[in-house]
């Protein structure tokens, strides 16, 4: 018999199930008898011209029983036409999702899907959303495992379950089989960081730059430990140099998050020599773009940076390991003069974390400097 129903999935097991709605106020594994995770969103199962039809309703069940009451009643009165959904294209899905996500996520974020959608239509295009497979998207994937990292890879894989899971709220996908799409096993964080050595090469080697803002982008990432487009976004009104401390905002995934940094003099001293010398528009930003000054520069705008790392002799260095520089030079600096526990909270609210198993990455780097300290110490006998 036709009807409504959720999906359920055993946390023991793993096994998924179909939970119909006499079930759903006590559902259970048929396998081990745990009891299973719903899922939020009602779904009808049908039958008609010989086959079986399963479509995503929503999270309220009443929709979930007129839905199904419109479907018998069209296949009573020989209307079953009206109940086959209408398909659409990846170009509809991809605008309808893309529209979605420019309201809910980061604007870094939504960058990046675009990325992600932009590399995935070469798999998909011009297939109907109906008839896109697991395969082809493992295809897509298997494919970029090939140039890119896990942590990248993971990335996309991200976007499109998340793409196909509202197309599957939308009722624009039936069956959505990309839910089954594992992530890769992804390595142990980097810990590649400077030495005192190689900073200096690097910001040497920086000034030499034809982009006259690389010296000082990397600089402010040395020491504040902001994220590259976060350092990008600064504003004149984010600095306070007469309390030597920055104000800025970073963008999160559920709530920006406010920080104050404070400065270290060398760097207070740049920024006003900087800001000084660098005539600001009405927007403000201290690392506008050349191209419209209006608008500060963009993330893939070549800095100079990577020149700058080859002219230094630094290999396997990213910008975004001047992250990681900072974190370890001043838990080396801090650490073990105010403490473990201190200086990693410190470190958390300079860093923005809003995780503190985020900042615990860096604690046995701490114990490392901790014990480099503890080696000098002796108490000599009074008697000796």
């Amino acid at each position: 018999m036709p009807g409504v129903y959720k999906k359920g999935k055993c946390p023991s097991c793993g096994k998924s199930h179909k939970v119909s709605e006499k079930d759903i106020k006590d559902p259970t594994c048929k396998k081990c008898g745990e009891e299973l995770t719903l899922g939020k969103n009602y779904y009808i199962w049908y039958s008609q011209f010989g086959e079986k039809f399963d479509r995503c309703i929503g999270p309220q069940i009443k929709q979930a029983r007129l839905a199904l009451s419109k479907v018998e009643l069209n296949i009573a009165e020989n209307r079953a036409n009206l109940n086959k959904r209408k398909t659409y294209s990846w170009k509809d899905a991809r605008k309808k999702f893309i529209s979605f996500a420019e309201t809910t996520v980061s604007s870094q974020t939504l960058y990046l899907w675009n990325r992600t959608l932009d590399l995935l239509e070469g798999y998909l295009d011009p297939k109907c959303l109906d008839d896109v497979t697991l395969s082809d998207v493992q295809s897509f994937v298997t494919e970029r495992s090939k140039v890119v990292g896990p942590s990248t890879v993971n990335d996309h894989i991200t976007c499109i379950k998340r793409m196909w899971n509202m197309l599957e709220r939308w009722d624009m996908v039936e069956n959505n089989k990309i839910r089954l799409l594992e992530k890769l096993t992804e390595p142990d964080g980097r810990e590649r960081y400077l030495t005192d050595k190689e900073i200096d090469k690097l910001l040497s080697e920086c000034k030499k730059s034809q982009n006259k803002m690389c010296y000082m982008i990397v600089l402010t990432a040395l020491h504040t430990g902001l994220r590259k487009s976060d350092i990008l976004n600064l504003k004149r009104s984010h600095f306070d140099l007469e309390q030597g401390v920055i104000r800025t905002e970073i963008k999160k995934k559920k709530k920006n998050k406010k920080l104050t940094i404070p400065m270290a003099e060398r760097l207070r001293k740049e920024i006003r020599a900087h800001l000084e010398t660098t005539p600001l528009t009405i927007t403000g930003y201290i690392f506008p773009s050349p191209r419209d000054k209006m608008k500060p520069m963009v993330r893939s705008a070549d800095l100079g940076y990577k020149d700058a790392l080859k002219r230094a002799g630094i290999q396997d260095f990213t910008f975004h390991d001047l992250r990681h520089t900072f974190a370890t030079l001043f838990l080396k600096e801090i650490g073990v003069k105010f403490g473990k526990d201190t200086a990693l909270r410190v470190l958390q609210e300079i860093l923005g974390h809003t995780n503190p198993k985020m900042t615990q990455r860096y604690a046995h780097i701490l114990n490392k400097y901790l014990t480099e300290a503890m080696e000098g110490f002796e108490i000599k006998s009074l008697n000796s």
